[in-house]
C-alpha cells in the first residue's frame, strides 16, 4: 500500500478530516447563505492545511512516485 498512496499518514488524514467541515457547509447552505463566513472558513482551512503540510516537510523526501528531473539534466 505504500506504493499506492504516498506522502505521509497525516497528509491523507487531512484529506478525510477536510471532508466533515465541507460536508457541514454544504448540508447547511453556508456558501449561500453566508458567503462571507465561507470565504473565510475556506481560506482558514486552506492555510492551515498548507503548514501542516509544508512545515513537517524535510529535504529530500520522496513527493511524487517518479523523480523530478531538472531541465538541465534533460539537455
Amino acid at each position: 500500500m505504500k506504493d499506492l498512496f504516498l506522502g505521509k499518514p497525516l497528509h491523507w488524514l487531512l484529506l478525510v478530516a477536510l471532508m466533515i467541515p465541507f460536508a457541514v457547509m454544504g448540508y447547511l447552505r453556508v456558501h449561500v447563505s453566508q458567503f462571507n463566513h465561507f470565504v473565510l472558513l475556506m481560506l482558514g482551512l486552506a492555510a492551515l492545511v498548507v503548514v501542516l503540510v509544508v512545515v513537517p516537510h524535510r529535504h529530500g523526501e520522496r513527493i511524487t512516485r517518479e523523480p523530478l528531473e531538472d531541465e538541465s539534466d534533460a539537455d
